[in-house]
C-alpha cells in the first residue's frame, strides 16, 4: 500500500481534485502568479549589473546543459555569440561557446539574437509552446544569423528531458504543472 501523507482516501482526492482544481485553476488563469513571478524577478535581474548576471547564470546554464555540451550539441556556437533578450524588461544575455563550456559574457557580439517576452519563455521553457509555434505567432523573433538562429531552435526543439539533470527534471515538471493551471485551454 502507498504511502498517502494526507491521510485522505483516493475518493476523497479525487473529489477534491474534481471540485477544487477547476477554482484554483479560474484564479490562476486571471491572476497569472507564475507569469507575475517572472515578470517581478526579470525586473529584479535588470537592476544588477550584467557581469553580475553573466557570473551567475553561466554555471547555472553549464550544469544544467552538461550533457548536451558533452555531446557536441552546443559546438556550432564555438567562437560565436547568440544573445537571448527578454523583450519587456530590456534584458539580454550574451551566450557563447570556447569548446568545453557555455560562457556570459556582456561584451561578446551577438551574432544572432532571439528575444521574445516573459510570457512567451515562460511557454517556451515549460513546453507549452514550441519555438515554431511561438515565432509564427511573432511572440519569438530571431534577428542577425538566421542559420544560426535555426541551429538554437532546433537545439531547443530537440531538448529532451532526460538530457537534464534530475533536480532541473523536477524544477520543470513543477513549472510546467504550474503553467498549465494559467493557460487558458
Amino acid at each position: 500500500m502507498a504511502f498517502d501523507p494526507t491521510g485522505l482516501s483516493k475518493d476523497v482526492l479525487a473529489k477534491l481534485n474534481e471540485t477544487v482544481k477547476p477554482k484554483v485553476q479560474k484564479v490562476t488563469r486571471t491572476v497569472k502568479p507564475i507569469e507575475r513571478l517572472a515578470s517581478g524577478g526579470s525586473i529584479v535581474l535588470s537592476g544588477l549589473p550584467k557581469s553580475v548576471q553573466a557570473q551567475a547564470l553561466a554555471p547555472v546554464l553549464n550544469h544544467a546543459l552538461a550533457e548536451l555540451i558533452e555531446n557536441g550539441d552546443f559546438d556550432f556556437l564555438e567562437n560565436r555569440c547568440c544573445a537571448i533578450a527578454v523583450r519587456d524588461r530590456n534584458l539580454a544575455w550574451h551566450i557563447g561557446f570556447d569548446g568545453a563550456r557555455l560562457l556570459v559574457d556582456p561584451e561578446l557580439t551577438p551574432d544572432v539574437v532571439i528575444s521574445a517576452n516573459v510570457p512567451a519563455y515562460l511557454n517556451l521553457i515549460s513546453q507549452h509552446a514550441d519555438p515554431d509555434t511561438l515565432f509564427f505567432q511573432r511572440k519569438l523573433s530571431i534577428e542577425g544569423d538566421v542559420e544560426m538562429g535555426l541551429n538554437v531552435k532546433n537545439l531547443l526543439d530537440a531538448l529532451d528531458e532526460d538530457d537534464l539533470p534530475a533536480v532541473w527534471r523536477k524544477a520543470m515538471a513543477a513549472l510546467r504543472q504550474l503553467i498549465g493551471l494559467e493557460a487558458d485551454e
